[in-house]
């Protein structure tokens, strides 16, 4: 009777082990697997957690023990790698257009900052101490941005 209580036990141990979500990941859609996730608004580390990103959307996050993948998707190995929420800086200041999308831009992007508030305007009374850049000019900008005519971080 013992052997038989202790087999069923290992059985229903192995049978819960195996139930994990299947999910598909098509040709356009991406699975970071393995990642460790940093919560910035309680400081918490989900560790070895599977981040399903479909086109440009973050479709499903979930522990990586927990889900089987399959499909033609882009597998991505994040182990001993870390994701965090896209940055804000809420105090930019960028003036010369041919270094914005040249030199200020892409290093937003590469320092996981993906939005900025731009911290210049046009002048109401002339002389201006920045005559370089326009609202419209970084209106024109961020359509571009939008666009996925430039890599560059969200404006505001």
């Amino acid at each position: 009777m013992k052997y038989t209580q202790h087999i069923l036990v290992v059985i229903l141990v192995l049978v819960s082990s195996c139930n994990y979500n299947k999910i598909k990941i098509g040709q356009d859609d991406r699975a970071i697997f393995n990642v460790n996730i940093v919560e910035v608004e309680t400081g918490e580390l989900r560790e070895g957690m599977t981040v399903i990103i479909k086109g440009n959307i973050i479709d499903t996050i979930v522990k990586s023990a927990d889900v089987k993948l399959s499909g033609n998707g882009n597998l991505v190995e994040g182990t001993g790698k870390y994701l965090i929420s896209g940055l804000w800086d809420m105090h930019a200041h960028v003036f010369n257009e041919a270094n914005i999308r040249n030199v200020d831009y892409p290093l937003f992007i590469a320092n996981g900052i993906t939005g900025i508030r731009i911290m210049a305007a046009d002048c109401l009374n002339p002389p201006c101490d920045d005559p370089d850049m326009t609202i419209s000019q970084h209106r024109r900008l961020q359509n571009e941005i939008q666009a996925k005519q430039l890599l560059g971080p969200n404006l505001f």
